[in-house]
């Protein structure tokens, strides 16, 4: 190093000096005496130092040769190194495409990962038996006879000319947005289109994306259809019971469990924010959740449901006392009778509870004894709120005035004595009231809505039946204590909710948006409807609707208590 170091500064000092000597001579200039100058003695000394450098120049110039062979020698051995230990080169795929129904697939290639996020609204099935475009350098394997399921993981191994060989991964998925998605896969790709008929299906949830970390699941389960209003639209709801019980969305293991479609909700979050408006009132004992989720149903894109707890008699649901020996514990539910039922067998009517199912003990199970104390039990509790004496004896007031508050704020006419409203007893107990259920014609979205009234009050004209709740609203003692309750809970509520529907929908609006593009309602009036629902013609309309009514409504109850 230190040789070729100095053999460049030599050549280089030589260069300069050349230079110099070069433009001296056309600047050399005749001078008087007394003005400097070159002298004769001065040209011969630098013509003498010329020659010198030019001495000096050949020698650095032979260096500086040497030292590039040696330089070149160097290389030339590191190159032939090198050679002796790099790997052979490996086969590349550059391009993987698949042409589906006149659309093309393009795969992204990231390495050795050749990956696709497809929408929610894609039929993941159609990728069931493709044939793929692949560009590559090498030979593929791992495809039958050139198609491939790609709805799966898929190996594929390229081998180069050389023999070298790589192993490229090819992976399908869908676009996941925000909410838990529903995978039920029916066997033999049938439709759902019985609310009797049991059909066998594997059902998977994802949910390792989603904010609320909830636990993945995967099972053997069947799925039928459910609802009765609801079951005439095109967006059906289902039943999901699964072989074994499973922990769905950290709610605590079930065989049972419910998709509902929401489909004249077009906020798609009422059944949500009401069903969490119950749990921040203390008196309403059990509670049920209902969690947006996006469906597929074979393959396909059903849109935005809620995924949530039945409403039956078991651990992590509602878990009555029944080993009182004093008396017996029901669970009843009003307006629960199907087209076809029987009174007197299959539904009740006792006072002003009318066509009422007795859901626990369960049909099969329950004895003439049972079923008898059930029916009297009720017939003096309904006999005391008619009468006005002593119904504080047979009923728990401090749940029926929460429910009261939670079905005046939401304006729950569909749920008000009417259908849909469920009464449970523990053995040795008062009844009470809940859980509460059913809140897609809530929130002023109906067509019987009237705004500055009492939702609980009905009458022969009205929607909702003449019920207990006309009755108990003339008792001073009993509107006083509404009222208390009211002032106690009223802003803890009614801030939770907001918070909670700014929260939800941020969360669902991708979401929305595909539902909506499934289901084209939004500027169409569904049945039950508002007779005004042309004002909102959004998703986002809808959501600010849910504002809107929340404080018109919070603030006329705050006077008219």
């Amino acid at each position: 190093m230190n040789r070729m170091f100095r053999t460049i500064v030599l050549a280089f000092i030589a260069l300069i000096v050349i230079t110099l000597f070069a433009c001296g001579g056309d600047n050399i200039k005749n001078t008087s005496s007394g003005e400097t100058g070159f002298s004769s003695e001065s040209i011969a000394d630098e013509s003498d130092y010329s020659h010198t450098s030019s001495e000096i120049s050949e020698e650095a110039s032979e260096e500086s040769l040497q030292s590039d062979d040696e330089s070149s020698e160097d290389e030339s051995s590191e190159d032939e190194s090198f050679d002796e230990v790099s790997e052979e080169a490996k086969p590349v795929i550059t391009y993987f495409a698949a042409e589906v129904e006149g659309t093309k697939l393009e795969w992204v290639i990231d390495e050795n990962e050749i990956s696709l996020d497809l929408p929610y609204t894609f039929d993941m099935s159609l990728l069931k038996n493709v044939k793929p475009e692949i560009v590559s350098d090498g030979e593929i394997a791992g495809l039958d006879n050139g198609f491939a399921d790609l709805t799966k993981p898929l190996n594929l191994t390229v081998t180069g000319d050389n023999g070298a060989t790589d192993v490229y991964t090819v992976k399908t998925d869908y676009n996941y947005l925000s909410l838990p998605a529903v995978f039920i896969k029916v066997e033999e790709g049938k439709e759902i289109l019985s609310k009797e008929i049991d059909l066998e299906c594997d059902v998977k949830i994802v949910t390792d994306y989603c904010e609320g970390c909830f636990p993945a699941v995967e099972g053997s389960a069947v799925v039928h259809g459910r609802g009765h209003y609801s079951w005439q639209f095109d967006k059906k709801s289902y039943t999901v019971k699964f072989d074994k019980k499973q922990n769905v969305l950290g709610l605590g293991k079930a065989r049972r469990w419910v998709l509902t479609a929401n489909y004249t909700d077009k906020s798609l979050l009422q059944n949500y924010l009401a069903l969490e408006m119950a749990k921040e009132l203390d008196y309403l004992d059990f509670n049920v959740t209902q969690y947006p989720v996006d469906l597929f149903i074979n393959g396909i894109y059903r849109g935005v449901y809620t995924l949530g707890e039945k409403i039956e008699v078991d651990t992590s649901r509602i878990e009555l006392d029944v080993d009182n020996d004093k008396d017996i514990a029901f669970l009843i539910e009003i307006g629960g009778a199907e087209e076809g039922d029987k009174a007197g067998v299959d539904y009740f009517n006792i006072g002003l509870l009318k066509a009422f199912t007795v859901n626990y003990p369960k049909k099969d199970e329950i004895t003439a004894e049972q079923r008898e104390y059930i029916l009297g039990y009720l017939e003096q509790a309904d006999r005391a709120v008619r009468n006005l004496e002593n119904y504080g004896n047979f009923i728990d007031i401090d749940s029926l005035i929460d429910w009261a508050v939670l079905y005046e704020l939401t304006s729950n006419l569909d749920g008000v004595f009417r259908r849909s409203t469920f009464m449970y007893k523990d053995a040795g107990g008062k009844l009470k009231m809940g859980p509460v259920w059913d809140f897609d014609l809530a929130f002023g979205h109906f067509l019987k809505y009237e705004e500055d009234t009492f939702a609980c009050l009905g009458g022969d004209d009205k929607y909702v039946f003449y019920n207990w709740m006309n009755i108990l609203y003339e008792d001073e003692a009993f509107r006083e204590r509404l009222r208390n309750r009211w002032d106690e809970v009223k802003e803890r509520l009614y801030s939770s909710t907001l918070e909670k529907l700014e929260h939800i929908a941020g969360i669902t609006a991708p979401s929305a948006d595909l539902n909506f593009r499934v289901w084209d309602i939004l500027n169409t009036r569904v049945l039950s409807n508002p007779r005004d629902w042309y004002k909102w013609q959004t998703w986002e309309d809808h959501i600010q609707r849910l504002y809107d009514y929340l404080e018109e409504r919070y603030n006329w109850l705050d006077e008219n208590l």
